[in-house]
Protein backbone atom coordinates (compact mmCIF):
# COMPACT_ATOMS: atom_id res chain seq x y z
CA UNK A 1 0.00 0.00 0.00
CA UNK A 2 1.22 3.74 -0.73
CA UNK A 3 0.87 5.59 2.28
CA UNK A 4 0.69 8.92 0.74
CA UNK A 5 -2.17 7.40 -1.29
CA UNK A 6 -3.58 4.40 -0.24
CA UNK A 7 -6.82 4.16 -3.03
CA UNK A 8 -4.18 3.95 -4.93
CA UNK A 9 -3.62 0.74 -6.97
CA UNK A 10 -0.01 -0.40 -7.43
CA UNK A 11 1.57 -2.00 -9.84
CA UNK A 12 4.20 -3.68 -7.62
CA UNK A 13 3.15 -7.43 -6.51
CA UNK A 14 4.01 -10.73 -6.86
CA UNK A 15 6.63 -10.95 -9.73
CA UNK A 16 6.70 -6.91 -10.84
CA UNK A 17 7.45 -6.06 -7.20
CA UNK A 18 10.86 -5.84 -9.33
CA UNK A 19 9.23 -2.76 -11.34
CA UNK A 20 10.09 -0.30 -8.54
CA UNK A 21 14.15 -0.58 -7.69
CA UNK A 22 14.73 -1.30 -11.56
CA UNK A 23 12.75 2.10 -12.08
CA UNK A 24 14.64 3.71 -9.73
CA UNK A 25 18.39 2.70 -11.02
CA UNK A 26 17.23 3.71 -14.61
CA UNK A 27 15.84 6.71 -13.51
CA UNK A 28 19.38 7.64 -11.66
CA UNK A 29 21.02 6.44 -14.68
CA UNK A 30 19.55 8.51 -17.31
CA UNK A 31 19.24 11.91 -15.14
CA UNK A 32 23.25 11.29 -14.76
CA UNK A 33 23.67 10.92 -18.38
CA UNK A 34 21.11 13.90 -19.46
CA UNK A 35 22.73 15.85 -16.48
CA UNK A 36 25.62 15.46 -17.25
CA UNK A 37 25.90 15.66 -21.20
CA UNK A 38 23.67 19.05 -20.52
CA UNK A 39 26.63 20.30 -18.40
CA UNK A 40 29.59 19.69 -21.19
CA UNK A 41 27.08 20.90 -23.62
CA UNK A 42 26.26 24.51 -21.84
CA UNK A 43 30.16 25.14 -22.43
CA UNK A 44 29.98 25.84 -26.16
CA UNK A 45 25.94 26.01 -26.29
CA UNK A 46 25.61 29.52 -25.47
CA UNK A 47 21.56 29.85 -26.55
CA UNK A 48 21.18 26.64 -24.41
CA UNK A 49 18.94 25.43 -27.45
CA UNK A 50 20.82 21.80 -27.13
CA UNK A 51 21.13 22.73 -23.50
CA UNK A 52 17.39 22.20 -23.65
CA UNK A 53 17.13 19.08 -25.82
CA UNK A 54 18.92 17.39 -23.26
CA UNK A 55 15.95 17.90 -20.82
CA UNK A 56 13.45 17.54 -23.00
CA UNK A 57 14.99 14.11 -23.80
CA UNK A 58 15.59 13.67 -20.06
CA UNK A 59 12.09 13.83 -19.72
CA UNK A 60 10.95 11.86 -22.17
CA UNK A 61 13.59 9.19 -21.30
CA UNK A 62 12.00 9.28 -17.42
CA UNK A 63 8.24 8.43 -18.88
CA UNK A 64 9.56 5.53 -20.81
CA UNK A 65 10.97 3.81 -17.63
CA UNK A 66 7.88 4.31 -16.08
CA UNK A 67 5.14 3.64 -18.79
CA UNK A 68 3.62 7.00 -19.01
CA UNK A 69 2.65 8.79 -21.83
CA UNK A 70 1.70 12.26 -22.60
CA UNK A 71 -1.49 13.69 -23.99
CA UNK A 72 -0.75 16.99 -25.59
CA UNK A 73 -3.16 19.35 -26.62
CA UNK A 74 -3.26 23.23 -27.78
CA UNK A 75 0.27 23.35 -28.99
CA UNK A 76 -0.98 24.65 -32.08
CA UNK A 77 -1.98 27.55 -30.16
CA UNK A 78 1.68 28.75 -29.29
CA UNK A 79 4.33 30.59 -31.89
CA UNK A 80 7.73 28.56 -31.01
CA UNK A 81 9.38 31.41 -31.97
CA UNK A 82 7.96 33.49 -29.39
CA UNK A 83 8.65 34.77 -25.90
CA UNK A 84 6.33 33.41 -23.03
CA UNK A 85 5.93 32.69 -19.60
CA UNK A 86 4.23 29.70 -18.85
CA UNK A 87 2.20 28.84 -15.72
CA UNK A 88 1.32 25.80 -15.07
CA UNK A 89 -0.60 23.81 -12.13
CA UNK A 90 1.63 21.52 -9.89
CA UNK A 91 0.50 17.81 -8.89
CA UNK A 92 3.27 16.00 -9.10
CA UNK A 93 7.46 15.21 -9.51
CA UNK A 94 5.97 14.34 -12.60
CA UNK A 95 5.11 17.85 -13.86
CA UNK A 96 8.26 19.50 -14.72
CA UNK A 97 9.30 16.23 -17.27
CA UNK A 98 5.79 16.82 -18.47
CA UNK A 99 6.71 20.34 -19.51
CA UNK A 100 9.98 19.78 -20.57
CA UNK A 101 9.05 16.88 -23.22
CA UNK A 102 5.90 18.48 -24.50
CA UNK A 103 6.74 22.60 -24.88
CA UNK A 104 7.83 23.29 -28.69
CA UNK A 105 10.30 25.64 -27.56
CA UNK A 106 13.12 25.94 -25.05
CA UNK A 107 12.27 28.14 -21.56
CA UNK A 108 13.95 27.90 -18.67
CA UNK A 109 12.44 27.55 -15.20
CA UNK A 110 11.76 30.04 -11.65
CA UNK A 111 12.77 27.77 -8.82
CA UNK A 112 13.41 28.07 -5.01
CA UNK A 113 17.24 29.24 -4.10
CA UNK A 114 17.20 26.42 -1.87
CA UNK A 115 17.12 23.77 -4.78
CA UNK A 116 20.54 25.67 -6.19
CA UNK A 117 22.11 24.27 -3.06
CA UNK A 118 21.88 20.56 -4.35
CA UNK A 119 24.64 18.95 -5.14
CA UNK A 120 24.55 18.09 -9.16
CA UNK A 121 21.03 19.31 -9.85
CA UNK A 122 21.44 22.79 -8.09
CA UNK A 123 25.21 23.11 -10.53
CA UNK A 124 23.02 21.74 -13.42
CA UNK A 125 20.28 24.51 -12.33
CA UNK A 126 22.99 26.80 -12.06
CA UNK A 127 24.78 26.31 -15.39
CA UNK A 128 21.86 26.11 -17.69
CA UNK A 129 20.40 29.58 -16.70
CA UNK A 130 17.18 28.92 -13.99
CA UNK A 131 16.47 31.39 -12.24
CA UNK A 132 16.89 31.19 -8.54
CA UNK A 133 14.01 33.40 -6.32
CA UNK A 134 14.41 33.69 -2.53
CA UNK A 135 11.51 33.74 -1.13
CA UNK A 136 11.89 33.94 2.42
CA UNK A 137 14.01 37.74 1.25
CA UNK A 138 11.12 40.09 -0.46
CA UNK A 139 14.07 42.11 -1.38
CA UNK A 140 15.72 39.53 -3.03
CA UNK A 141 12.93 37.72 -4.61
CA UNK A 142 12.11 41.24 -7.06
CA UNK A 143 15.63 41.24 -7.89
CA UNK A 144 15.24 37.51 -9.32
CA UNK A 145 12.11 38.81 -11.26
CA UNK A 146 13.50 42.16 -12.42
CA UNK A 147 16.54 40.02 -13.52
CA UNK A 148 14.13 37.10 -15.13
CA UNK A 149 12.26 39.95 -17.01
CA UNK A 150 15.10 41.10 -18.84
CA UNK A 151 15.88 38.03 -19.57
CA UNK A 152 12.31 37.07 -21.25
CA UNK A 153 12.22 40.73 -22.81
CA UNK A 154 15.23 39.26 -24.52
CA UNK A 155 13.56 36.70 -26.33
CA UNK A 156 13.97 33.91 -23.26
CA UNK A 157 10.68 31.99 -22.17
CA UNK A 158 10.19 31.22 -18.71
CA UNK A 159 8.25 28.24 -16.53
CA UNK A 160 6.57 29.53 -13.44
CA UNK A 161 4.56 27.24 -11.31
CA UNK A 162 2.30 29.89 -9.55
CA UNK A 163 0.84 27.61 -6.78
CA UNK A 164 4.68 27.73 -4.62
CA UNK A 165 4.37 24.61 -3.87
CA UNK A 166 2.29 20.62 -5.01
CA UNK A 167 -1.19 20.49 -4.01
CA UNK A 168 -3.13 16.88 -4.08
CA UNK A 169 -4.86 15.86 -7.59
CA UNK A 170 -8.01 17.71 -7.98
CA UNK A 171 -7.28 20.82 -6.38
CA UNK A 172 -5.51 24.33 -7.72
CA UNK A 173 -4.33 26.49 -5.30
CA UNK A 174 -4.67 30.57 -5.46
CA UNK A 175 -1.45 31.95 -7.76
CA UNK A 176 0.83 33.82 -6.23
CA UNK A 177 2.01 37.08 -7.79
CA UNK A 178 5.74 36.21 -8.98
CA UNK A 179 4.92 35.04 -12.48
CA UNK A 180 2.34 37.54 -13.13
CA UNK A 181 4.63 40.25 -12.40
CA UNK A 182 7.71 39.07 -14.74
CA UNK A 183 4.97 38.77 -17.43
CA UNK A 184 4.10 42.58 -16.84
CA UNK A 185 7.45 43.58 -16.51
CA UNK A 186 8.67 41.53 -19.33
CA UNK A 187 5.99 42.55 -21.69
CA UNK A 188 5.03 38.94 -22.97
CA UNK A 189 1.75 36.72 -22.68
CA UNK A 190 0.90 34.35 -20.23
CA UNK A 191 0.68 30.61 -21.20
CA UNK A 192 -2.16 28.98 -18.85
CA UNK A 193 -1.75 25.01 -18.95
CA UNK A 194 -3.21 22.48 -17.36
CA UNK A 195 -1.18 19.45 -15.82
CA UNK A 196 -3.68 16.35 -15.19
CA UNK A 197 -3.65 13.21 -13.76
CA UNK A 198 0.44 13.33 -12.96
CA UNK A 199 -0.78 13.52 -8.77
CA UNK A 200 -2.38 10.26 -9.30
CA UNK A 201 0.51 8.36 -11.24
CA UNK A 202 3.25 9.79 -8.54
CA UNK A 203 1.57 11.80 -5.87
CA UNK A 204 3.24 13.69 -3.54
CA UNK A 205 5.10 11.86 -0.67
CA UNK A 206 5.27 8.81 -2.82
CA UNK A 207 8.32 7.08 -5.00
CA UNK A 208 6.03 4.58 -6.68
CA UNK A 209 4.98 5.70 -10.33
CA UNK A 210 2.33 3.73 -11.70
CA UNK A 211 1.78 3.69 -15.42
CA UNK A 212 -0.48 5.35 -17.25
CA UNK A 213 -1.40 8.46 -19.56
CA UNK A 214 -1.07 12.54 -18.59
CA UNK A 215 -2.80 15.05 -20.38
CA UNK A 216 -1.29 18.30 -20.59
CA UNK A 217 -3.57 21.23 -21.63
CA UNK A 218 -2.36 24.33 -23.63
CA UNK A 219 -4.91 27.55 -23.16
CA UNK A 220 -4.85 30.74 -25.31
CA UNK A 221 -2.28 33.30 -23.95
CA UNK A 222 -3.20 35.88 -22.28
CA UNK A 223 -1.96 39.32 -22.92
CA UNK A 224 -0.84 41.28 -19.24
CA UNK A 225 -1.88 44.42 -20.47
CA UNK A 226 -5.22 43.87 -20.19
CA UNK A 227 -4.74 44.18 -16.42
CA UNK A 228 -3.94 47.07 -14.57
CA UNK A 229 -3.27 44.67 -11.22
CA UNK A 230 -1.08 41.70 -10.56
CA UNK A 231 -3.82 39.98 -8.68
CA UNK A 232 -6.53 40.37 -11.42
CA UNK A 233 -4.36 38.74 -13.90
CA UNK A 234 -3.05 36.09 -11.50
CA UNK A 235 -6.72 34.78 -11.00
CA UNK A 236 -7.22 34.87 -14.50
CA UNK A 237 -4.62 32.90 -15.72
CA UNK A 238 -5.86 30.52 -12.59
CA UNK A 239 -9.42 30.59 -13.57
CA UNK A 240 -8.05 29.86 -17.40
CA UNK A 241 -6.27 26.45 -16.14
CA UNK A 242 -9.55 25.42 -13.98
CA UNK A 243 -11.49 25.69 -17.12
CA UNK A 244 -9.04 23.79 -18.89
CA UNK A 245 -8.99 21.19 -16.36
CA UNK A 246 -12.92 21.00 -16.38
CA UNK A 247 -13.16 20.32 -20.73
CA UNK A 248 -12.37 16.74 -19.60
CA UNK A 249 -14.82 14.53 -20.70
CA UNK A 250 -15.07 12.66 -17.38
CA UNK A 251 -15.52 16.17 -15.50
CA UNK A 252 -18.84 16.98 -16.29
CA UNK A 253 -20.12 17.47 -13.23
CA UNK A 254 -17.31 19.93 -11.99
CA UNK A 255 -18.46 23.30 -10.86
CA UNK A 256 -20.52 25.01 -13.45
CA UNK A 257 -19.97 28.57 -11.73
CA UNK A 258 -18.64 31.69 -13.68
CA UNK A 259 -15.19 32.06 -13.29
CA UNK A 260 -14.68 34.63 -10.08
CA UNK A 261 -12.24 37.64 -9.97
CA UNK A 262 -11.18 36.26 -6.25
CA UNK A 263 -11.62 32.68 -6.13
CA UNK A 264 -11.37 30.79 -2.99
CA UNK A 265 -7.76 29.44 -1.73
CA UNK A 266 -7.97 26.07 -3.19
CA UNK A 267 -10.80 25.00 -5.55
CA UNK A 268 -11.19 21.79 -6.24
CA UNK A 269 -12.06 20.36 -9.73
CA UNK A 270 -12.05 16.70 -9.48
CA UNK A 271 -15.01 14.19 -9.62
CA UNK A 272 -15.64 14.59 -6.16
CA UNK A 273 -16.06 18.51 -6.14
CA UNK A 274 -19.28 20.22 -5.42
CA UNK A 275 -21.66 21.19 -8.02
Amino acid sequence: MDRACPDRKLYYNGIASIRYPVQCVLTAATTVFWGTSALFISLIDRRGKWVHACASNWGASIFRICSVRVHIEGAEKLDPDASYVVMANHHSLFDIPTVLSSLPFPFRMLAKASLFRVPFMGWYMSRVGYIPVEREDPRKARESIDSAAKRVASGLSVLVFPEGTRSPEGEVKRFKRGGVNLAHAAGVPVVPVAIMNSGRLLPRGSWHADPGVITMRIGDPIDPGQFEEARALADAVRNAVLALHRERPEATRMNREAPRTQPRAAEKFGPGSAE
